[in-house]
């Protein structure tokens, strides 16, 4: 997508736009479905066509109050604005909260590996909360995933 080439980026807009223009109302799509129709869509002008989607799904096919009158894609739309069941069919994952999470302490490591490398005892020490074993998953998996290196010296990768 980044580089006008064919491939299967999907977001949310993308998603719900392709999802009511493709698919009947009642029908719950699997990704693989929604992928296949965006990739035979996309034809030779895969950025723009991903960009107009994406524009689409922001400003015309909202996920509330969709504007249908507005739609340039209106004659062919399987679902006319009527998705009584989205909601339903969509089953949404409540986010964990983020504040001393996985995530919140591999930004601590990381923000404070910016300045310079350090030590895991002094990295854990700086942050200033006491939850050594959140520290150690965070740092072990930034590891793994070849974000820092090192194991006295922790410092960011090159």
């Amino acid at each position: 997508f980044a580089y006008s080439k064919p491939g299967r980026c999907i977001d949310v807009n993308i998603e719900r736009v392709l999802t009511r223009i493709v698919f009947r109302k009642n029908e719950r799509p699997v990704r693989e479905s929604i992928e296949k129709e965006l990739f035979e869509l996309l034809g030779r002008r895969p950025r723009d066509v991903g960009n107009a989607l994406m524009d689409l799904g922001s400003m015309i096919c909202t996920p509330t109050n969709p504007c249908c009158e507005e739609c340039p894609l209106r004659a062919s739309c399987k679902s006319r604005g009527e998705r009584p069941d989205e909601h339903a069919l969509r089953a949404r994952r409540r986010q964990s909260p983020f504040l001393h999470s996985n995530r919140w302490w591999r930004g601590q490591i990381l923000k404070a590996l910016t300045a310079k490398a350090s030590t895991p005892n002094r990295l854990y020490s700086g942050i200033g909360i006491n939850d050594k074993e959140a520290f150690d998953r965070a740092l072990a998996a930034l590891r793994q995933e070849g974000v820092v290196e090192g194991r006295r010296n922790v410092r960011i990768a090159d």
